[in-house]
């Protein structure tokens, strides 16, 4: 494969990734196990919640896209770029906070 292919091809599966890891905040709605973290409490009226909806989404869409690799038995040239995508994307989105949330104790 050409390496400007390989490079739209990171560059594409990096986009799906952060797309589906921001997409958190709206499945936390529609989310019936309501899935959340307890991560810590920044002050003393608040506490700060992970909802991993989005996260877990974007490991299954990961996972999808490596068995669809070796189904085509193409596993090896591209299990590399793929993992390379999704290690970007969750650094960003860890970076952005997606799936970070803070209640109010009060509220």
């Amino acid at each position: 494969m050409p390496a400007m292919k390989k490079a739209l091809v990171v560059a594409l599966q990096f986009l799906l990734f952060v797309a589906l890891f921001a997409l958190s905040p709206l499945l936390a709605v529609f989310d019936p196990l309501r899935l959340q973290w307890f991560i810590s409490h920044p002050t003393v009226m608040s506490t700060r919640w992970f909802s991993p909806e989005g996260l877990l989404l974007t490991l299954g869409a990961y996972v999808l896209i490596l068995l669809i690799a070796a189904l085509r038995k193409r596993l090896r040239g591209s299990a590399a770029l793929t993992t390379l995508a999704l290690v970007l994307a969750l650094l960003v989105g860890l970076y952005f906070k997606f799936g970070w949330t803070t209640h109010d104790l009060l509220g």
